[in-house]
């Protein structure tokens, strides 16, 4: 099966995140994958398909980048496979962040 091509390429980075999930718990994620539409954050615990989250980026040089999105997709695997395969969930921004655009232009 072919994969559908994304309008914005992803690119591989890892920056730690922060999000609260749906009970007011606040989780720490890495990025997987990063693009101007989205990112895919590996985590442990996986917030609900379709919750809205509010996600701090950390940047290099200590700066904080705030995004707001919606869980897009779920993707769990079986703990053997972990270190090869993401466990984690896909978040598609749901507004326009210029500090965030920027960021990943200049990756």
């Amino acid at each position: 099966m072919a994969e559908i091509p994304r309008a914005a390429p992803r690119k591989k980075r890892r920056f730690q995140v922060r999000y609260t999930d749906a009970k007011g718990v606040t989780r720490i994620g890495f990025t997987h994958d990063v693009s101007v539409s989205g990112l895919f954050v590996t985590a442990g615990n996986l917030p609900p398909v379709g919750q809205d989250l509010v996600l701090e980026l950390q940047a290099p040089g200590g700066r904080n980048v705030t995004v707001s999105g919606r869980v897009v997709r779920q993707k769990r695997v079986p703990q053997a496979l972990t270190g090869t395969i993401p466990n984690g969930f896909g978040l598609g921004l749901t507004g326009s962040y210029a500090d965030y655009a920027t960021l990943v232009a200049a990756l």
